[in-house]
């Protein structure tokens, strides 16, 4: 779905699904480089990580499991079933038997947060 930002400051801009899915990919890459480069413990976002990796998948068509997802910097596989529990507990996404994906309002958090995100490099551009 192609939508139209109007940045307080320069032109309209057309921001197409692909671009936000290009930057949550940049996001979960950017994501795993600081996990890499920083002390173990050091650097964590899961809850993010995991929306991004949802939006991304369901940009792909496809559907993940928890033992898909491994957030950057987590050190068990407990750590992300407690963020997926906050996250459905939060409603953002919703699982059916082993399978998550974003529920409606997750999807509309993250589609949010990559606008903004996608308006605020362009306006330091």
């Amino acid at each position: 779905m192609t939508k139209t930002l109007d940045p307080p400051h320069g032109p309209a801009r057309t921001l197409a699904a692909t671009t936000t899915a290009k930057l949550a990919r940049r996001m979960l890459c950017a994501s795993r480089v600081a996990a890499d480069c920083l002390p173990s413990g050091f650097y964590g976002s899961p809850g993010l990580d995991i929306l991004l990796a949802l939006h991304v998948a369901e940009e792909d068509a496809q559907y993940l499991s928890a033992g898909d997802l491994t957030p950057p910097g987590s050190l068990a596989p407990s750590v992300t079933e407690r963020w997926i529990g906050a996250l459905e507990h939060h409603g953002l996404i919703d699982r059916r038997g082993e399978l998550l994906a974003l529920s409606v309002r997750g999807h509309a958090v993250v589609s949010n947060l990559l606008e903004r995100l996608y308006a605020v490099q362009r306006s330091l551009d």
